[in-house]
């Protein structure tokens, strides 16, 4: 027992003060983060790739979340001589997430990837939207028909159109740089 033995002390001389604890902390924090990102520069450098950190909080549970993406690249471009898989999946997932050109073209150049020309991007882009027109189009007319057959088997066609409550969403929202 510290106390029987040394006699009076005061908890104040055994403590550091809380600035002290605090900066002693960051410090080491500081010295633990640098040396994590010497490894992972190191890495990076030798076979590419980028690292993406994202915190959030669920409101409900009052809990935050840190989050790390590492991304590992390969040399490949995206242009004209490749795939048209590639440039389709690239454009389709730019517009399914809400994102543009300029963003998956600096999201592709911190993976070292060559992005394909601008104007090759708004020609895929054409490409999908008339291939979603036809097949959603397509889609709408087949399940129109089976409501139709429906409407029949149910005396429920008025001059050739048959009356039965039918919800179709065939179109997306308009977002703010242009797109439909």
């Amino acid at each position: 027992d510290i106390g029987v033995k040394y006699e009076n002390i005061k908890i104040q001389n055994l403590l550091p003060y809380p600035t002290t604890v605090s900066r002693n902390t960051e410090t080491l924090a500081d010295k633990l983060r640098n040396e994590i990102k010497e490894e992972l520069r190191h890495v990076f450098e030798t076979i590419g790739g980028a690292i993406n950190v994202y915190m959030w909080t669920n409101d409900y549970k009052k809990i935050n979340y840190l989050g790390v993406t590492i991304w590992r690249t390969v040399n490949h471009t995206i242009d004209d001589s490749n795939n048209p898989r590639i440039k389709s999946a690239v454009v389709w997932g730019t517009i399914s997430s809400g994102s543009t050109y300029s963003n998956t073209e600096e999201l592709m150049s911190v993976l070292n990837v060559q992005m394909m020309l601008h104007t090759t991007f708004i020609r895929q882009e054409r490409v999908l939207g008339q291939t979603w027109d036809e097949i959603l189009t397509m889609e709408m007319m087949k399940y129109g028909t089976i409501k139709y057959e429906i409407a029949l088997s149910k005396n429920a066609v008025v001059n050739g159109i048959g009356q039965i409550c039918v919800l179709v969403d065939g179109g997306w929202s308009k977002r703010s740089f242009g797109h439909n």
